[in-house]
């Protein structure tokens, strides 16, 4: 996370956009229709001003396009419980811009500050990306327009301002959770593959969804790939064009008796991985043996060429 940072940095100082997303955020659909309306387009919501727990007001606001739109997520928990939702950096757009740049080169030089103190025993704390960003916006006071902003109960975004000076304003932009999905199961503990009531729960929650990133909280990836691959989240075709790979079948060609309208099932592609797995250990054996012949004829040519000497010195010897 820490290097991630610094390459983040060097992008938006070039003056590079930046799209961030984890390997297991599946793009359904795609998240460049509403990235483009509010990165580039003004967005008008109702701002509620409060104060103590008590709404002194609200106006209407007119923001500029956000320099930062994200998905939700509910770490770090204080800000989570303080604000209702968080910047969630599994699925992040990041605008290239003076905030940008100054807001993510001090994150960077925090986490490494972290790193070192980490490493040398001085905190238990590890960097960590997400809680950074979140408590620097913090710091840098972002104002939420929705005082009731929540994680899942949303079906439009939410909007952050900042004021950088009296006279300029930047805004963050946090997605809909109804169409950027961090909860496909309802953080229920009895999410198990294949069970009918989870297959309808996740399949209701990932109906109009751009991107799916389900929070499986394992530490085992292959639960994750599992759960994946169970919500047709993961799932690798069995015919792709000009492709030889064990993966995929032959040249594009569907495999006989394919009644999973071209796709693999799980078990499927288990028994693939192992047999490639198999070649794979075929291969490497073939070639240490093929090593191991190749340095016995060099062996065995040494050894003619010093016979070969020993032959010529008992000749001269006799003679």
């Amino acid at each position: 996370w820490v290097k991630r940072m610094e390459l983040v940095v060097e992008y938006l100082r070039e003056g590079i956009d930046l799209i961030l997303s984890d390997t297991d955020a599946i793009w359904k659909r795609n998240p460049f229709p509403d990235l483009n309306k509010y990165a580039f387009q003004s967005s008008t919501t109702t701002f509620i001003h409060m104060k103590n727990g008590s709404v002194l007001g609200s106006e209407v606001v007119t923001l500029p396009p956000s320099d930062i739109i994200a998905s939700r997520a509910w770490w770090p928990w204080p800000l989570y419980h303080r604000w209702g939702a968080c910047v969630c950096m599994g699925f992040i757009y990041v605008k290239s811009s003076p905030f940008t740049i100054s807001l993510f080169n001090q994150v960077s030089l925090n986490m490494a500050e972290q790193l070192f103190n980490y490493s040398n025993n001085i905190s238990k704390t590890r960097p960590d990306d997400q809680l950074a960003v979140n408590y620097q916006l913090l710091r840098w006071n972002i104002s939420w327009a929705n005082p009731d902003m929540d994680v899942e109960k949303n079906k439009h975004p939410d909007f952050g301002i900042i004021h950088l000076s009296p006279t300029h304003t930047t805004s963050v932009t946090l997605l809909p959770h109804s169409n950027y999905v961090r909860n496909c199961h309802n953080q229920t503990r009895d999410w198990r593959l294949h069970t009918p009531r989870m297959q309808n729960v996740v399949r209701r929650n990932l109906a109009n969804a751009t991107i799916a990133h389900c929070r499986v909280s394992t530490g085992l990836g292959k639960v994750k790939r599992d759960y994946l691959a169970a919500y047709k989240l993961w799932i690798i075709p069995r015919s792709v064009n000009n492709t030889n790979h064990p993966l995929y079948g032959v040249k594009g060609l569907p495999m006989k008796g394919d009644k999973n309208n071209g796709l693999i099932s799980l078990e499927k592609l288990k028994e693939m991985v192992k047999k490639q797995k198999q070649m794979q250990q075929a291969v490497k054996k073939q070639k240490k043996i093929k090593a191991m012949k190749k340095k016995l004829r060099e062996e065995l040519l040494k050894a003619q060429e010093e016979e070969s000497k020993l032959r010529l010195q008992v000749e001269q010897m006799v003679q």
